[in-house]
C-alpha cells in the first residue's frame, strides 16, 4: 500500500524550487485582482447611467424635433410599442409551441419498434413541412380569410367570407399565400401562431398511425388535413364562422368557444385516429421497442409547450381582453 506522505522526500532541498513556484502564482493572483479592481474602477467613475434614470426619456421618441414629441406623435410611438410587444409575446409562444414536436417525435419513436424509429421521426419533420406549405397556400385564407382586423392591431384587415346566408360563415375567401393585403405583420404573426397549433393537430394522428402506412398515403393526410379539415372546423368556430356565431344568430349562448385548441386541435385531430388506425393492422411487437426513457422525455420536453400553448392563447401580453380566435371573452 502506496503510503499517503514520502517519509524520505527531501522538502529542504526542494524548498527554492518550490517557494519560487509559490511566488509566481502569488504574483499571477495579485495581478489578476489588481486588473479586475482597475476594470471595475473605470466602470464605476465613467459618466454613465448607472442607475436608468436617464433612459427611456422623450429623447427616445421618434419625433420630428429631437426631445420634442407631439402628443401625436407620442402615441404613434406607444402604439408601435403596443404592438411590438403583443407580436414578441406572441412569436415567444410560436417557438416554445413548435417545441411540441420534439416531444411527439420523442414518444412516438419511444413507443415504436427500433428499426422503424428513423422513419417515424421522418414523418414528424414531414408533417411541418408538408403541413406548412399547404397551410401557406391554401388553409389559412379558408380558416382566416374572413376573420377581420387583427387583435393586436395592423394595417390591413381580413374580410372576405363564404357564407350560406348572412352571418353563417363557412369558410374564408382571403389570405390566401399570404398575398395582397394580407402581405402585413400583424396577419404574418396571426399566420406563424396559427401554424403551430395546425401542425400539433396534423401530428398527433400520425402517432396512432405510426408504422403502418406509407410515405405517399402520409403525404396525402398531410396536405388534406393541414389545407382542407383542420381550417374549415378552425374558420367555424375561430374564424368567424357559423359554430362561433350560434349566440348571436340564434341565441345559443355565447357561440362555441374553445380556449388553447380543445376542439379545433385536438378533437379534429382525434377524428382521425380511429378511422385511420383500423384501415392499417396493428403493427408487430416481436421486434423490440426503443429505449423507454425516450417516452418520459417526450412528456418533460412537452410539459413547457403546454403551458405556453394556453397562456398565448390570450393573445395578447397588454390587453385583458382582446378580440383573439379562441374567444378568451365570452361577451364577444
Amino acid at each position: 500500500m502506496t503510503p499517503l506522505f514520502n517519509r524520505h522526500y527531501d522538502w529542504r532541498g526542494n524548498l527554492p524550487r518550490i517557494a519560487g513556484k509559490a511566488a509566481v502564482r502569488t504574483g499571477i493572483t495579485i495581478a489578476v485582482f489588481l486588473v479586475i479592481m482597475l476594470v471595475a474602477g473605470v466602470a464605476y467613475a465613467a459618466t454613465g447611467d448607472t442607475t436608468g434614470a436617464a433612459t427611456g426619456t422623450a429623447s427616445d421618441v421618434i419625433a420630428a424635433t429631437a426631445g420634442s414629441p407631439t402628443l401625436g406623435e407620442v402615441a404613434q410611438d406607444l402604439g408601435h410599442l403596443k404592438v411590438g410587444t403583443n407580436l414578441f409575446f406572441l412569436i415567444v409562444g410560436v417557438a416554445l409551441i413548435f417545441f411540441m414536436q420534439a416531444g411527439f417525435m420523442l414518444v412516438e419513436t419511444g413507443f415504436c419498434r427500433a428499426k422503424n424509429a428513423a422513419y417515424v421521426a421522418a414523418m414528424n419533420l414531414g408533417i411541418f413541412t408538408v403541413g406548412a406549405l399547404a397551410y401557406l397556400l391554401i388553409g389559412f385564407g379558408l380558416q382566416f380569410g374572413g376573420f377581420g382586423a387583427m387583435p393586436w392591431g395592423g394595417a390591413s384587415a381580413l374580410s372576405g367570407s363564404f357564407e350560406i346566408v348572412k352571418g353563417w360563415g363557412l369558410f374564408g375567401t382571403k389570405g390566401f399565400a399570404l398575398s395582397g393585403g394580407a402581405y402585413d405583420v400583424a396577419i404574418a404573426g396571426m399566420f406563424l401562431f396559427q401554424l403551430v397549433f395546425m401542425d400539433t393537430a396534423a401530428t398527433i394522428p400520425t402517432g396512432a398511425m405510426a408504422e403502418r402506412w406509407k410515405f405517399s398515403s402520409f403525404v396525402i393526410y398531410g396536405i388534406v388535413m393541414s389545407a382542407i379539415i383542420y381550417p374549415v372546423y378552425g374558420m367555424w368556430v375561430w374564424g368567424g364562422g357559423w359554430l362561433a356565431k350560434l349566440g348571436t344568430n340564434v341565441g345559443l349562448g355565447h357561440g362555441v368557444l374553445d380556449f388553447a385548441g380543445s376542439s379545433v386541435v385536438h378533437a379534429v385531430a382525434v377524428s382521425w385516429v380511429s378511422p385511420g388506425s383500423s384501415c392499417w393492422a396493428p403493427a408487430s411487437a416481436s421486434s423490440p421497442k426503443t429505449a423507454r426513457p425516450t417516452r418520459s422525455r417526450a412528456i418533460t420536453s412537452r410539459w413547457p409547450s403546454w403551458a405556453r400553448s394556453s397562456s398565448s392563447s390570450a393573445g395578447s401580453a397588454s390587453t385583458a381582453c382582446p378580440r383573439w380566435p379562441p374567444r378568451t371573452c365570452a361577451s364577444r
